[in-house]
């Protein structure tokens, strides 16, 4: 006699409309009113000073050359080299503009919640792949970094690539001697 207690069937169906819903929302807190300025304690200020990060990128766009002689344009330029590049960049393209400054953090912040909801999907119990969506889709300090024009998230983007190119086991076949 056979009895099915004990084994339930996960109900993965459900779970997965839900979590790329929850997916959908995050992608919707990061993306909305780009231009719009984000709400943060005054102290916070000087941590996450938009114009510090993305000046000497807004001086090439606008200048065509970036001004070298402020210690903390020197700074930021040592820190963070890629995301001047980058930011130019898409200050070139798209011209210089709150929502273009903020393009970086907020294609990297929807494109990490993008890859952990594909990276994991299969890899994980379905509960707890929507309770990683979850913290990840509506952490305030994720939704946060991915709408300023600084560069923790696509730092964080890059991180996170790594570790899951670390950790997943990708798939090889050995060929018999």
């Amino acid at each position: 006699m056979s009895s099915s207690r004990g084994k339930r069937e996960r109900p993965t169906r459900g779970f997965r409309w839900l979590g790329w819903g929850i997916v959908g929302y995050g992608l919707f807190l990061r993306l909305m009113f780009p231009g719009s300025d984000p709400v943060h304690p005054s102290w916070s200020g000087w941590l996450t000073d938009e114009g510090r990060w993305t000046e000497l990128a807004r001086e090439w766009a606008l200048f065509g050359t970036p001004d070298l002689d402020s210690a903390w344009s020197t700074m930021h330029l040592l820190l963070a080299p890629a995301f001047q590049l980058l930011s130019a960049g898409v200050f070139e393209v798209a011209g210089v503009t709150f929502a273009s400054a903020r393009f970086m953090s907020q294609a990297a912040g929807a494109a990490l919640l993008l890859l952990l909801a594909m990276s994991l999907a299969r890899r994980l119990d379905p509960r707890a792949w929507l309770g990683v969506l979850l913290l990840v889709a509506v952490h305030p300090e994720l939704v946060f970094f991915s709408r300023v024009a600084i560069p923790e998230m696509p730092a964080l983007l890059l991180q996170m690539t790594a570790f899951l190119l670390l950790v997943i086991e990708v798939p090889t076949t050995r060929r018999s001697r």
